[in-house]
């Protein structure tokens, strides 16, 4: 092993400690609700069940969920361990920048190698990859097989021998079995091949081969098209502004609302200057053609950071899909950032102070529980609430306050004093057929209403409500107006609400009523 080789291992590996560093602030901060989907359908009994599950609690292929049975077999479904398993994946995403960084342009240059590290920082510090390092969802994971996807596929265009041909498979399939962005990014890469005129029919066959591989999962993937993103509306074209900006600004190695900020003022005084130098006669210069691994960096980063809200749900400052599509980010900022900084003092200053923004932000979000319902739960095992039947709403946030009663508490709900809403005493996550209907079905208000007031309540005199402050609304679902309607009509038959108590968290925040039943 050369000096240099030997550097750039330690170097790479200082960067990556960094990295678990800055992932291990977020280990105890729980799971919010996406989590406890997937703790769910991870502890569904056998195959079958499992593609079931999947099915009808989720809206993606059914590997990640696979993996994490077996993780959970293994090592528990407690909070920790279950975070363990994506700040692994989103280790490995560190040293696998590089690599990709390693197969551009002038890779082995002294420029390149420092291009492909500065990647690799970005790749520690991010708030993205960060904090869905620490999520119980298939994004960290999908991140490093996305990469590895784009790894080989350069290699493979580089020389289609049979193993890189074969890795390429193994990993595209691993990809489109992990996340339906897998195909997105196929699509991207066979593009970028045409745009670089270097079509490959052995790279195209590889493609093809993992698209029949999914072929059997197919009629599941109709299946979620059907029911479609519910709980949002379409994005509107005119949004076309927030949505770029929001992508972007996640992707950066910034704070998010930093990122925003910088973006938003950024990207327009740029326009006005090439503006300004075009109108003066002052040409950019001869623009050489990119070779495939530039013009792939350019379309599997920038192209989602247009779409992506238009293909996928949108809402601001939510870009969990951006993950996997920020690794091409990060290598094409980084050699921005290496050209123009050409003073290792300035650039040493620059990635100190990205390091600290990122420990500061993480610490922030991970200085408390993700979601309100754990203090709920402690709060309830406590005795806090004795004297209380609960109406959890919307019920989909039922199965995470029973995770954290019976996980972390060791405590159960009340058999005969445990009401939900829309559905009636629910236990588990929202199925997605049907759930949107129900909540414009006539006479929902009245029957809640009804079970409440059929409560025992000599043993349960009061009823504490505990209501989802994150509740979106959308044409299909009306969540947040018809969960208003119901508190008021609690409000009408028992009175204002004797005492409110918060439970603000970084993730999902609730609110708990407490009405008097014996007031009616």
């Amino acid at each position: 092993m050369t000096k240099t080789v030997s550097k750039l291992v330690l170097s790479v590996s200082a960067i990556t400690a960094l990295g678990l560093l800055l992932r291990l602030i977020t280990l105890g901060a729980g799971i919010d609700l996406d989590d406890a989907i997937t703790i769910y359908v991870a502890g569904s009994h056998g195959i079958a069940e499992l593609i079931e599950n999947t099915t009808a609690f989720e809206f993606g292929p059914p590997l990640y969920f696979m993996l994490m049975s077996v993780w959970e077999a293994l090592f528990g479904r407690g909070a920790v361990s279950l975070a363990l398993s994506s700040i692994i994946t989103g280790c490995l995403l560190i040293p696998l920048t590089y690599m990709l960084a390693g197969r551009c342009p002038a890779a082995d240059s002294e420029a390149g190698r420092r291009q492909a590290l500065i990647a690799c920082f970005f790749a520690a510090v991010s708030p993205l990859a960060i904090f869905f390092s620490h999520e119980v969802r298939a994004y960290s994971l999908l991140a490093v097989l996305s990469t590895a996807t784009m790894i080989f596929f350069l290699d493979s265009i580089e020389n289609a021998s049979k193993k890189n041909l074969a890795l390429l498979f193994l990993f595209s399939t691993l990809t489109v079995y992990t996340h339906y962005a897998g195909l997105y990014l196929i699509a991207l890469l066979c593009l970028s091949t045409l745009l670089s005129r270097t079509p490959s029919l052995k790279v195209y066959l590889a493609f093809g081969l993992a698209l029949l591989a999914f072929a059997p999962w197919v009629p599941q993937l109709l299946t979620h098209l059907r029911h479609g993103t519910y709980w949002v509306d379409r994005t509107p074209l005119i949004q076309a502004p927030e949505v770029f900006a929001s992508n972007l600004a996640a992707t950066l190695p910034l704070p998010w609302i930093a990122g925003f900020v910088l973006v938003i003022l950024a990207v327009p005084a740029a326009l006005i200057l090439f503006t300004v130098k075009l109108v003066q006669g002052k040409s950019p210069g001869k623009i050489e053609p990119p070779g495939t691994a530039m013009t792939m960096l350019y379309l599997t980063g920038l192209v989602p950071v247009f779409t992506l809200g238009f293909l996928t749900p949108f809402i601001l400052g939510y870009c969990r899909y951006m993950t996997p599509f920020a690794v091409p980010i990060w290598i094409l900022l980084a050699g921005l950032v290496q050209s123009k900084l050409k003073n290792r003092l300035v650039l040493s200053g620059l990635l100190a102070v990205l390091a600290i923004a990122s420990a500061v932000e993480i610490k922030a979000i991970a200085s408390t529980d993700r979601n309100g319902l754990r203090a709920v739960a402690r709060d309830m095992k406590d005795g806090k609430y004795r004297d209380c039947a609960f109406l959890v709403v919307p019920d989909f946030d039922s199965y995470t306050l029973l995770y954290y009663l019976q996980e972390e508490q060791q405590a159960q709900i009340p058999q005969k004093g445990y009401l939900t809403f829309p559905r009636a005493g629910e236990r588990k996550p929202a199925s997605h057929r049907g759930y949107a209907e129900l909540w414009s079905k006539d006479g929902l208000i009245r029957d809640t209403l009804d079970r409440v007031g059929a409560l025992d309540k000599s043993r349960f005199p009061k009823l504490a409500v505990i209501q989802d402050r994150g509740l979106l609304e959308s044409s299909k679902m009306p969540a947040r107006s018809v969960s208003k309607a119901l508190l008021d009509e609690l409000s009408r038959r028992y009175g204002k609400p004797g005492s409110t108590v918060e439970y603000h968290r970084p993730g999902r925040s609730f609110d708990l009523y407490i009405f008097d039943l014996n007031r009616e």
